[in-house]
Parts: structure tokens; C-alpha cells; sequence
């Protein structure tokens, strides 16, 4: 399988199901936004397919549709049990999208070509849209936490590290890769305790376990010469790494938290 078709593959996952978290989590279950993401996903589709890719237009469109209803939703609450933060998960929605419309039309946008507009798609698709959406739920579940504030802040502060390294800076990335480190698990290890689900916290602790594993990789792929592992002819950071985050631990996560939120406790 080809790197630029396993990233599509990829994002058109993570765009099937963020927006249905999204739903859950921030927008009260919104019939018109489900039915905007409905064709939004019959045209990633059909682009796929077909290969027309100005279409994808719409998904601009669709990421600003969950910017407005949450606005409209909560005008008269924004700064209640933090409900103002889901506008940083849904602004990732809409950057997300914009590269997946620069990278698919061959906009060219910063510079980036195709496959790099795709992998800053899909880590603004999972990291910003996906994950950050968890962590946000949680603080609005949490309003009184003064720790998971600071989780929401340096998980943007790492990605746009991260997203300004990957290109230019490999001394920067690995700041960001490092923060990771660190930060992820702790997100997840926090929200493990917070949790009084028994199925959430099964799932919660396979997502820790997979995370240490993908999080262990990325740092054998950043100091090489410390581990003594050449990941640089392969592949492996792609596949391996990047599929699992995005197909197994960030839908891991997002579960837990629906589970834990979204249905009563087990008794």
C-alpha cells in the first residue's frame, strides 16, 4: 500500500468519527451537523474514486458549520464549565480540513506538497481534532481541575512546536516529540483515575498500553543513535506508529470517555 493512500485512508477515519464525538461531546447531538457530516463523507468517497478533488471544499465548509453551532448553542454560556474550550478541538477541525483541501487540489500552501499536507492533516485531524476533543470533554465534565487546564495548553503548545519543526527544525520536533512523551500518558493516566466505569477504565488502561509502545517507537525513530535502531529506510513511523495512535489508541481514548460521560456507571 502506498504512503499517500494509507494517509487518506487514514484521515477518512479520523473524519468519519471525529465529527461524531464532536456531536456528542460539544454540539447537544445535532441533527443538521450529522447530516452535513453524512455528505461530507459521500464526497471524501467520491474524491477518493474519482479523483475530483475540488469537492473537498465542502469539508472547509462542514468545520465551519461545528464552529457556528457551537457558538450559537452556548452564546449565553461560553465561559461556563469551560464549554468555551470545545472551539480549540473544532479550530482544529477547520485546519485539519484546510490542509486536506491544500494537500488534494496541489494548493501548495507554506510550501507543503501533497504527502506533507496530508500528514499535517491527519495530525490535526487526530492530535488536534480527536484527542484534544477528549481532554476538553473531560475538563468540561472536571470544571474544578486545576490540572486539566494545563493539559489542553501544552497539548497545543507541543503539536504547534511540533508543526513548525517537522518541516524546518528537527531540534524542535524532538522538544515536541519529548513533551509527548510526557504529556500524553500523564493525560491518560489522569483520566484512568478520574474514571469510575469498570468497562472505561478497561479501556483506558489498553489505550495507555498502546500509547507507551507507539510513544516508545517515536523516540527510538527521533535518537536513533541511542537505541541503535535505523527506522530512516523504512516506513515503520508511518505505519506502525501513526496507525496505531490513530486507529487504536485516540478511538480507545474517545470511547472511555463516552463510555464513562455519555451512559451510567456500572454498579
Amino acid at each position: 500500500m502506498g504512503e499517500i493512500f494509507f494517509l487518506k485512508l487514514v484521515l477518512g477515519f479520523g473524519y468519519f468519527i471525529a465529527p461524531y464525538f464532536s456531536n456528542r461531546f460539544f454540539l447537544n447531538h445535532s441533527s443538521i451537523y450529522r447530516r452535513i457530516h453524512s455528505i461530507s463523507l459521500l464526497v471524501y468517497l467520491f474524491v477518493l474514486r474519482f479523483n475530483l478533488p475540488i469537492l473537498n471544499l465542502i469539508w472547509i465548509a462542514f468545520s465551519l458549520l461545528g464552529f457556528l453551532l457551537l457558538f450559537l448553542q452556548n452564546r449565553e454560556n461560553l465561559f461556563h464549565k469551560n464549554t468555551y474550550l470545545g472551539f480549540l478541538p473544532l479550530g482544529f477541525s477547520m485546519v485539519s480540513t484546510l490542509w486536506y483541501v491544500s494537500g488534494s487540489n496541489q494548493f501548495y500552501l507554506l510550501g507543503y506538497d501533497q504527502i506533507w499536507s496530508l500528514y499535517a492533516a491527519v495530525h490535526g485531524c487526530f492530535i488536534g481534532w480527536l484527542f484534544l476533543s477528549g481532554v476538553v470533554y473531560i475538563s468540561q465534565k472536571n470544571p474544578d481541575s486545576k490540572v486539566i487546564p494545563f493539559f489542553v495548553l501544552f497539548l497545543v503548545i507541543f503539536f504547534l512546536i511540533i508543526a513548525i519543526g517537522i518541516y524546518q527544525s528537527k531540534a524542535l520536533k524532538r522538544i515536541g516529540v519529548i513533551g509527548y512523551c510526557f504529556l500524553v500518558p500523564s493525560v491518560i493516566l489522569h483520566s484512568f483515575t478520574l474514571m469510575k466505569n469498570k468497562f472505561s477504565k478497561y479501556l483506558m488502561g489498553f489505550c495507555f498500553s498502546f500509547v507507551s509502545f507507539t510513544l516508545f517507537f517515536a523516540i527510538c525513530y527521533e535518537f536513533q543513535w541511542t537505541f541503535g535502531f535505523d527506522f530512516q529506510n523504512y516506513r515503520n513511523m508511518t505505519f506502525l506508529h501513526g496507525g496505531t495512535n490513530a486507529l487504536v489508541v485516540v478511538p480507545l481514548f474517545l470511547l472511555a470517555l463516552d463510555r464513562e460521560y455519555q451512559l451510567p456507571a456500572d454498579s
